[in-house]
């Protein structure tokens, strides 16, 4: 069903809404997130997609932030913040606007990705706990890894400048293969794309006219923002992050759903037909992870809806 916002105005929408906060977010994947973020704060809302047009099912943050002139009290913007946040670009008075909401992180995919609730979703998709596996020693170990190369990256998006270093190159060192090894707690994967950074770290200093100090003031300016070596991956391409952790889950958890079939299926056929009705995929479970709130940016998310 099309979103409403494809019909109707800003104020018709409030009109058949009233007593509700309507809220307009980038997609429809964003709702469940956005739709948990506001029932924390007990707020009654009805949350859209923003759609620039009957004829174009346009979405994403220009469609959203074009509807800025109407924010208020009861209509709402929620728009996830990319690199805007960490490169503090507010060309959209989105910092200013009381009434326009950001993730701080990239996007919604790095909250529901957040390590220290990844074995409970793991638990969620395969109903076990028979997992060994330590998501947060992972992650963490990834991210001061990609650190020294996303600094670069991060310095060509302020400088405008990305013709020695594009997107794609960064993302292809730093994405995890189709099919990880997880033994040894990821230290196979973790290997080899340190191996990649290095390689294209190396590449980078030998052509790179940046300063070194260039890269500590910005590094000293991160980390008041919140970035360090040991969380990039919260503020890393959001849907890459997501691709990441559901390769990294598949991994770990379809082997357990294999092993639970098997003992299901010797003892009692209902049993295992009732397990497969009840277990869920890796993407549906991470899509529908409401633990974010124990991550240190939603605070600021929580600052922002209290003002």
């Amino acid at each position: 069903m099309p979103s409403l916002t494809t019909y109707l105005t800003a104020k018709h929408i409030q009109q058949i809404h009233r007593g509700k906060v309507v809220v307009i977010v980038e997609n429809e994947d964003d709702i469940p997130f956005w739709k948990g973020v506001f029932e924390h704060f007990e707020i009654n809302t009805k949350i859209f997609a923003g759609i620039s047009s009957p004829k174009r099912l346009q979405r994403g943050k220009e469609t959203v932030l074009k509807q800025k002139g109407h924010a208020n009290k009861q209509y709402v913007l929620c728009v996830d913040s990319d690199y805007d946040y960490l490169i503090q670009n507010d060309e959209n008075n989105i910092h200013a606007n009381p009434f326009i909401f950001q993730t701080y992180t990239y996007s919604y995919e790095n909250y529901v990705c957040l390590p220290k609730t990844l074995r409970t979703v793991c638990s969620e998709i395969c109903l076990s706990d028979e997992l060994d596996f330590d998501f947060v020693d992972f992650f963490e170990k990834y991210s001061e890894i990609v650190y020294p190369l996303f600094l670069y990256h991060l310095y060509d998006k302020i400088n405008h400048n990305s013709k020695n270093f594009p997107i794609s190159a960064f993302y292809f060192c730093i994405d995890l293969p189709q099919h990880p090894k997880i033994h040894n707690n990821g230290a196979t994967i973790l290997a080899n794309i340190e191996k990649n950074v290095i390689q294209k770290y190396q590449e980078i200093k030998a052509i790179s006219t940046i300063a070194e100090s260039e890269i500590q003031e910005l590094e000293t300016t991160f980390e008041y923002l919140g970035l360090f070596s040991q969380n990039s991956y919260l503020f890393l391409r959001g849907h890459n992050v997501f691709d990441n952790t559901t390769k990294l889950l598949e991994q770990i958890c379809y082997p357990v759903i294999e092993a639970q079939k098997k003992k299901f299926h010797s003892i009692e056929k209902n049993k295992l037909n009732a397990y497969l009705k009840d277990i869920k995929t890796v993407k549906t479970a991470l899509q529908l992870n409401k633990a974010y709130q124990k991550c240190e940016l939603f605070e600021k998310i929580e600052k922002d809806i209290a003002h």
